[in-house]
């Protein structure tokens, strides 16, 4: 006799919270925001106009106008304005192109392009 177990995998793996946010608004803004709880260390760069976001202390979702390249790391559409919202604890943000950044509590590093 054979016996077949099915788990779904939400319940096998469970999540880990929520993830960073990267999207392109209808006012040609690219806006990262930083789930509660991450210690982000963000790093952006801008290549033929697309901007790239590399966060190694966070998982990044991509959403509309910026494309998954990896589990922390997104490319988006060229925009006029991007505005990076670090939230709370202690981050990091190394940004290679304009931007404003808001680190908001904890302790945090922002450098940036002159």
């Amino acid at each position: 006799m054979v016996f077949v177990v099915a788990v779904f995998a939400s319940a096998a793996f469970p999540s880990t919270g929520a993830s960073a946010t990267a999207r392109v608004d209808g006012e040609e803004t690219l806006r990262y925001n930083a789930a509660p709880g991450e210690a982000n260390q963000v790093e952006t760069t801008e290549t033929s106009g697309v901007v790239t976001i590399h966060d190694s202390g966070a998982l990044i979702t991509a959403l509309a106008g910026c494309v998954q390249v990896n589990p922390n790391e997104v490319d988006c559409a060229p925009v006029d304005n991007t505005l990076i919202q670090l939230g709370d604890q202690d981050d990091t943000a190394s940004v290679f192109h304009d931007a404003q950044v808001h680190g908001g509590a904890g302790d945090d590093e922002i450098t940036g392009c002159a």
